[in-house]
């Protein structure tokens, strides 16, 4: 629509329902080895697009979790939680992810970011990750 391409125009181009912006909430930055931790944020969505809750995990929008030495590529990348419920333009929804501190002492970052699985993470289309600093050990 016009109010569409002159939003693009002054605010930058936004694809398809994936802006958002992740905010932790009193994220860890300690760990034992192996420790289990749980990582919370706050996401707003910030696209003109309602996103969907579903509940095929398949096709679902998740936080999405990578985790690598400082300065390394990931190794990969786990799944927390789904949408709750639909989360409107504007809304924000309170999401987290489990995981096990890795068994190496060093330091990490955590990269959080959203996911469409099947289509795309938030990142790929210009929504940079959430990048948090854990020392393990």
């Amino acid at each position: 629509t016009r109010a569409t391409l002159r939003r693009w125009a002054t605010e930058g181009y936004m694809p398809y329902g994936y802006g958002a912006r992740i905010h932790p909430v009193r994220p860890p930055d300690r760990a034992r080895p192996g420790e289990r931790l749980r990582v919370t944020v706050d996401v707003e969505n910030l696209s003109d697009r309602t996103w969907p809750k579903r509940a095929d995990p398949s096709s679902a929008i998740k936080l999405g979790l990578n985790v690598a030495a400082a300065g390394a590529p990931s190794t990969g990348s786990l799944r927390g939680d789904l949408l709750p419920a639909d989360v409107a333009p504007g809304e924000t929804v309170r999401l987290s992810i489990d995981f096990a501190a890795p068994a190496v002492p060093g330091r990490y970052e955590l990269r959080l970011d959203l996911v469409e699985e099947g289509k795309a993470w938030f990142s790929d289309w210009g929504f940079p990750p959430v990048t948090l600093l854990l020392q393990v050990g």
